[in-house]
């Protein structure tokens, strides 16, 4: 059922690929519309599995929310017209990029899927999300919606209130999970990609092609996030500790350092991105394929596979 929630989100990726790559242009109407269905379709089809899944406290291996998530951020930058000031871009990351992890590092030492800190959890910050995208569409001047009589901000409104609400919910699933780790060693292990990934957000503004470009770099460190994410599900979902290194990361954070200071060819740096990212999309995918065999293996299920034909001996 995640995967059919993933159809309108990848489609509305696809059209915020076409139509701006700096998080600061102006766009139709219709995409604020189609953002704000293919947000409910994911959460409405995520949820239907999802209810159950909670009641037996199961989890799916293959954590293709991530993915959701960081189509969504990517589609909230351009609707709040962030640019590429980070600043402004981080208010946005623990509401809309990080919170995933964060719930799979409480897993990892919890043994428990928690979606709701208080009263907010993942519907009720969706639900945020297709306001802006709706109050967006409605209004005849972009980021401004009127509500008895007074004159409100929409940018204001989902920065702030993603910021407050996501902060709380990061570090509240962050505390449970460090609290719940069997050593502190392994507690500071298993959150250093997390913590590294905002450095990462941080660091790559340095680049020269950032600016012109913000929305593909945090794609990228989304497609990274979305890898990591799924591993240290697999670790919890097996009960083995998380390996927290991975040289993406650091091979991403030395290019940017060479981009900076401009020690290589312009054409050289933007070959070692697109090298890196389809790098991590194709373990991610090798990844992927190795828990859907496995699965469908156990449960029965054909899948699309090699036949393997034996040479007879003479």
């Amino acid at each position: 059922m995640t995967i059919c929630g993933l159809i309108f989100p990848m489609l509305h990726f696809i059209t915020l690929i076409y139509y701006d790559w700096t998080f600061d242009s102006i766009l139709p109407h219709w995409w604020f519309l189609h953002g704000t269905f293919a947000i409910f379709w994911y959460q409405t089809i995520d949820a239907v599995d999802g209810k159950q899944a909670r009641k037996t406290d199961n989890c799916s291996p293959l954590d293709l929310d991530q993915i959701s998530y960081t189509i969504i951020f990517l589609s909230v930058c351009t609707l709040c017209r962030t640019g590429h000031d980070f600043w402004t871009i981080v208010m946005l990351m623990p509401a809309v990029f990080t919170p995933h992890y964060s719930i799979e590092y409480r897993k990892h030492f919890t043994k428990i899927h928690v979606t709701v800190v208080g009263l907010f959890g993942a519907t009720e910050s969706m639900l945020i999300m297709m306001t802006g995208f709706m109050g967006c569409y409605f209004h005849s001047e972009a980021n401004q919606v009127e509500f008895l009589g007074f004159q409100m901000n929409v940018v204001k409104i989902i920065l702030y209130g993603s910021f407050i609400s996501g902060l709380h919910y990061n570090l509240t699933n962050i505390y449970f999970g460090f609290n719940g780790a069997p050593t502190t060693e392994r507690a500071i292990q298993a959150i250093y990609p997390y913590v590294q990934l905002y450095f990462m957000a941080y660091l790559q503004q340095y680049s020269q092609f950032y600016t012109k470009m913000p929305m593909i770099f945090y794609a990228g460190l989304g497609i990274y996030q979305t890898y990591v994410a799924g591993l240290l599900n697999i670790s919890s979902t097996a009960e083995i500790p998380f390996q927290y290194h991975y040289w993406e990361a650091y091979t991403y954070i030395v290019l940017i350092l060479i981009d900076f200071n401009r020690l290589l060819p312009a054409q050289f740096l933007v070959g070692g991105y697109i090298f890196l990212v389809i790098v991590i999309s194709i373990k991610y995918g090798l990844f992927l394929y190795s828990i859907i065999t496995q699965l469908t293996s156990y449960l029965g299920i054909k899948l699309l596979k090699v036949k393997q034909t034996s040479k007879k001996v003479k």
